[in-house]
């Protein structure tokens, strides 16, 4: 893929209000409301909302798949359990040595601390998963970040939410919309939906964080990494945004 159709891609991966109120086909303030009551996964960029197609996408799919899990949904949105991304990443799962490669050798990778914990049997299975939802469109999004993961969460193998931070520091061709090379790597393993894009929602504040992307590039430590992850926690609290924060 060019450079110039890659920069292509990545702009339309972003959309404006207007964009995503015409491509959910429901109004403008209905969006604008959802957004603000953090209903809807969105990124606020000089106080302009703006949205990512990819995490819309599973934020959509979700919603007709829970339909028919009222009494499931409503017990989840009701609880009050407390999971931060700095719990999400555990020690074990953080790996400075990303070697680049193709997509498949780079999330191999990612994959065997999974497998080395006991939290995943079927290194194939997962991988496959995550191969087929690269083959939609990359999950490497913009400023050298991937968010690789299932396309479907219900079919993610490893059924407690987790994590899997990977650091490449010479930067690998992930196939990213913005034609950039990738250096941070956040496999994200759940089987609840629910969970999964409350998930995504947390990782979209820290892209946008460039100071936090920029000092995770050069972390050197397991505490590096949970230092940061624990400012993006404290952001997301902060910002009182995120109805019923994991």
């Amino acid at each position: 893929m060019s450079i110039i159709k890659k920069e292509k891609k990545a702009d339309e991966e972003i959309m404006t209000l207007s964009e995503l109120a015409g491509y959910l086909k429901i109004s403008e303030q209905t969006l604008h409301n959802m957004a603000e009551k953090g209903e809807i996964p969105v990124a606020t960029i000089a106080n302009q909302q703006r949205f990512m197609r990819t995490i819309i996408d599973d934020w959509f799919m979700s919603r007709m798949t829970m339909a028919s899990k009222t009494t499931l949904v409503k017990l989840c949105e009701e609880g009050t359990i407390i999971l931060p991304l700095s719990r999400l990443v555990q020690p074990e799962f953080i790996l400075f040595d990303v070697k680049p490669g193709s997509k498949e050798e780079i999330l191999s990778q990612l994959i065997e601390p999974l497998h080395k914990s006991g939290k995943l049997e079927d290194k194939n299975l997962l991988l496959q998963l995550l191969l087929d939802r690269e083959e939609m469109v990359s999950t490497a999004i913009s400023k050298g970040v991937a968010i690789p993961h299932p396309r479907n969460p219900e079919e993610c193998p490893v059924k407690e939410p987790c994590i899997v931070f990977g650091l490449c520091s010479e930067g690998a061709d992930f196939d990213s919309l913005d034609g950039n090379k990738t250096y941070l790597f956040f496999l994200v393993c759940t089987s609840s939906e629910l969970v999964h894009l409350k998930i995504m929602a947390k990782l979209a504040i820290l892209i946008r964080n460039k100071d936090i992307v920029y000092r995770l590039k050069a972390v050197k430590t397991k505490k590096d990494v949970m230092r940061h992850l624990i400012t993006i926690d404290q952001e997301i609290f902060a910002i009182n945004k995120w109805k019923d924060v994991i």
